[in-house]
C-alpha cells in the first residue's frame, strides 16, 4: 500500500537532468552546473510503442547524454531523508535500463507509464493539442491524488484542473512544479527550492 503522506518527487531526464545540446558559446552554459560528463547511449528496441519516445520504442536509439554527479547526490540525499524519487519521463523503463546507471542510481519507480496510465483511466489521450507534457499532468494528477507532490521538468505546469463551472480543484495536496530551462538544466538553485519546500513541508505536519 502506498503511504500517502510521504512526499513525492517526480523527475523528468531530458531538459532535467540531461540539458538540451546547445552550441558550445551558448549562454545557457554559463547557468548550468559545473561537472557535466558525456555518455553514449543505446536504447533497445522495445515491444511496446511509446508515442511520446523518438522512434517511438520500437527502434533502437543512440545518442549521447550528459549526466552530473551534482544531480546523483542530490537524489540519493532525498531518497536518505524519506522522500520516494521517481521517474516521469518519455523514457519509461529506460530511464532504469539506461540513465539511472549512468548516475550511480538505484532503480526508481515509474511515476506514469503511458499504457497503464491509459488503461486504467489516469490520462485520455486527445487526438489535437496533447503532447508528453499534458500525459505527465494529467497522470500525476490523477495517479497521486492527495498526495504531496514535486514535478521537475522543462515543460512543467501548475498541477491544476478545472471544474464544470471554470473552478480550479484542488489536489487535495501540497503541490510543487519547477519548470527548468531545457537548455540549462536542473540547477542548484531549483534543488534548493525543493529542498526548502520539503523542508516546510516536515514543519508543518
Amino acid at each position: 500500500m502506498v503511504n500517502t503522506s510521504r512526499p513525492l518527487v517526480a523527475l523528468d531526464i531530458d531538459g532535467v537532468l540531461n540539458p538540451d545540446p546547445v552550441e558550445p558559446c551558448h549562454p545557457a552554459l554559463v547557468a548550468r552546473l559545473p561537472g557535466y560528463v558525456e555518455h553514449e547511449i543505446t536504447m533497445p528496441a522495445s515491444d511496446r510503442h511509446l508515442p511520446y519516445l523518438r522512434g517511438h520504442g520500437v527502434d533502437n536509439i543512440t545518442g549521447r547524454v550528459l549526466v552530473n554527479d551534482a544531480h546523483a547526490q542530490w537524489i540519493r540525499s532525498l531518497l536518505g531523508h524519506g522522500v520516494e524519487v521517481s521517474w516521469a519521463t518519455t523514457w519509461e523503463h529506460y530511464a532504469n535500463e539506461v540513465f539511472g546507471p549512468l548516475l550511480g542510481l538505484p532503480e526508481l519507480p515509474l511515476a506514469i507509464e503511458f499504457h497503464a496510465d491509459v488503461e486504467n483511466g489516469h490520462y485520455h489521450p486527445r487526438m489535437f493539442g496533447f503532447g508528453a507534457a499534458e500525459w505527465k499532468g494529467e497522470a500525476l494528477w490523477h495517479r497521486h491524488q492527495g498526495r504531496p507532490l514535486v514535478w521537475i521538468d522543462d515543460r512543467a505546469s501548475p498541477l491544476a484542473r478545472i471544474d464544470v463551472h471554470g473552478n480550479p480543484v484542488d489536489r487535495g495536496a501540497p503541490t510543487l512544479s519547477i519548470r527548468c530551462a531545457g537548455e540549462v538544466g536542473l540547477t542548484r538553485d531549483e534543488m534548493q527550492r525543493v529542498d526548502d519546500w520539503l523542508t516546510r513541508l516536515r514543519n508543518n505536519r
